[in-house]
Parts: C-alpha cells; structure tokens; sequence
C-alpha cells in the first residue's frame, strides 16, 4: 500500500466565505483518499469554521494570532511544514501564497511542493496584492482555477501554468439540510404563500448587496408583498442596514447575519440573487442549485458557466438594479417559469458534486508525489 500524502491546506482565515467553506467540503470527502490534511490559518482570529474542521479530524494551527505572529508566521509556517514531513503546501489565498512561494525559493533542496488554487478574478484584489500574486505566480508547482473565467483574468504567463478544477458542494449534505421550509417562514413570521427573494454571501464590495437592495427598493413598488433575506455579515452590514432605511424598505428586508444554518434558511427561498460585481465561482449559487432553486445572477466570473441565461437561471449585468429588479418581477409573477428554472438548478447542481472536485485534487497532489520521486518535472 503506497504511503499517505501530507498535505497542508493554507489560508488568510477561517471566516465564513466561499473559499473557506470550500474547505469544509474537501474535508468531508478527504477520508475517502490516501491523505492527512491539516490546516495553517494564518490570521488566527479569524476561525469560525476551525470548530466544524476539527470535528471533521482536521487539525487547524493558527499561524497568525497575534501582532508578532503575524510577522513571523512564514518562517513559522516552513518549520512547521519540515517538521511534520510536509509533502504539499496547498495555498487558498494570494497575498499568503505569495510570501511562501519567495520563501520556499531560498530554500535549498526543499522537498515539499506548492500548490495554489485562484479562487478569484485577479482585478478584485488590491493592486499590491495583484502584483505580488503576479511576479510570484510561476514559483508554484501547479496553479488551479476555480472557473475558466478566472483562468483567462490571469495573465498569458500564468494561464500557461494553470488548469482548471470547479469547485463542488457536499449535495447530500444540502439536500439533507432543507428538510420544512414552512416552519422556518413561521420562525420569521413570513406567509407561506408570500414569494422570498434572497441571498447568502459576505457583505464586502464585491458581493454587491447595495445593488439587490436599490432593486428591491423598486420591485416593492409594484410588488408590496415580497419578503427580501440576507444572510451573512462582513464590514458592509452597517452601511447598508443604513442603505435599507434611507430606501424606505426596512419593513421588508431582513438582516439575519452570520448562520451556522445558511441551507436551512435558503430553503425558504422562491428566488436566490446573487447580485456580485466579481465572482470566481460561488459556493453559495451551487448550494441554491442544489436545493432547487430559481436564481437571478450577475453575468460577472464563473457565474455563467453554472447558470446558462433562461436556462439554469436567469443573467443580469452588474450594477444594474433596474434590470435586477424587473427579472424579480417577472420570477415573482410567474410560478411556473421559477419552477422550471428550478428544476434546471437542480439537474445543473449534479456537476458540481464535492467528491469530483477531491478525485482531481489527489490526482494533483499524487502527480506531484510521485514527480518527486522520480526526479522529474510535475
């Protein structure tokens, strides 16, 4: 029996997002493959998924906690790494994935190798963050992207050294999460005949949520009745509590933060939004498609290759909430074509199955292995 990989999966924080729960899903699927994964966090702080990890037998080391951590977690990060017989660093952030590609260079017959998955479009970074991801990138073994798109954001150099594995979600997991949609409307006192648009995601620029908010604001014109639902929190929740006054629309918008239950409440929905300005692929629009789920999304990353326009769902151009707000019209007003998109979301979600995403991780990370041991080029 060959031996098991070690491998290290490395990233900024453990806060709720899409990478982050990527994951989790990994981690429910690694037992099924010869691996010993552990996870360096390296802003220790941030660890809310760490409890689910662990439960999982995942072993999660906070490399960044404090102020004087976080100036010597690569260093820290490398002993670590030799200590433990590393054989992959796998790298989920840019700007961390950066310093240890520099670092590993100056290392001298260094056995482990890097992996690094891009999990978004190279213009939503900072520009210093961007930079530095770009001068380092082609110190990686091998590079992964979670959509075509945010392949071809990437330069022609690092394109080259770049393929492409989608990311998935845990279906049996959702689907076994969804189990009464009337009693959680009860729980937020919602009809069950009233039609609720929502959206799960982080609320940071990128996501968007001001626009599906300034949309709401018109669909509630014509549309009274429609409960809008945000779930998940981020640096944006006060400036666009302050949005959902100032539009008059309060009354019919709920704030419901942070969830440890993201799939239960989703499973209220008549109408997912996913209004992001820039998107690699999202964790969040697979889980919908899962639970069957009409959606309306920006034409922004990878979103359009799971949702094909009339087709899986519905695509709108970003920053536009007139556009946003008349295809929520026409969803609300029309049950039988979210049923339809419904069922397309459902038979679409069978592509995007977890275990598909880990089989092309090990390959990655057993071709890596074994290049190792031959001597030869991964």
């Amino acid at each position: 029996m060959t031996r098991s990989i070690s491998v290290a999966w490395v990233i900024k924080g453990l806060s709720r997002g899409g990478a982050e729960q990527l994951l989790v899903n990994l981690a429910c699927v690694s037992s099924e493959h010869n691996l010993k994964i552990q996870i360096m966090n390296v802003l220790g702080s941030r660890d809310d998924l760490a409890p689910t990890l662990e439960e999982l037998g995942v072993h999660v080391t906070s490399i960044g906690r404090d102020l004087r951590s976080r100036v010597t977690w690569p260093i820290r990060l490398i002993v670590m790494v030799y200590k433990q017989n590393i054989d992959i660093i796998h790298i989920h952030s840019p700007l961390p994935a950066s310093i240890v590609r520099l670092l590993a260079r100056l290392i001298p017959r260094r056995r482990f190798r890097i992996v690094y998955t891009e999990h978004s479009l190279w213009s939503a970074y900072h520009r210093l963050t961007r930079l530095a991801n770009a001068l380092t990138f082609s110190l990686n073994d091998v590079g992964i992207a979670v959509s075509d798109e945010v392949r071809r954001a990437m330069s022609t150099r690092a394109q080259n050294r770049t393929r492409v594995i989608f990311q998935g979600v845990r279906i049996d997991q959702v689907e076994a999460a969804a189990t009464d949609s009337d009693s959680v409307r009860k729980e937020f006192g919602i009809a069950n005949g009233a039609v609720v648009v929502g959206t799960v995601g982080g609320l940071r620029p990128q996501k968007g949520t001001e626009y599906l908010l300034k949309a709401a604001a018109i669909a509630l014109q014509s549309n009274p009745e429609l409960h809008f639902v945000i779930v998940g929190g981020g640096i944006l929740e006060p400036n666009l509590k302050y949005l959902t006054r100032q539009l008059g629309i309060d009354r019919s918008v709920a704030f419901l933060g942070v969830r440890s239950d993201p799939w239960r409440i989703m499973d209220m929905f008549d109408i997912f939004v996913m209004p992001s300005i820039a998107e690699g692929l999202p964790v969040a629009l697979m889980e919908s498609q899962v639970l069957g789920i009409a959606s309306i999304c920006t034409s922004v990353g990878g979103i359009p290759e799971a949702v094909r326009d009339n087709v899986d769902g519905i695509l709108v151009a970003p920053k536009d909430p007139e556009s946003l707000a008349r295809e929520i019209r026409r969803l609300a007003l029309d049950g039988e074509l979210r049923r339809q998109l419904a069922e397309a979301a459902r038979r679409r979600s069978k592509d995007f199955d977890i275990q598909r995403t880990m089989r092309n991780y090990f390959e990655v990370y057993q071709s890596l292995l074994d290049s190792s041991i031959t001597g030869s080029v991964p």
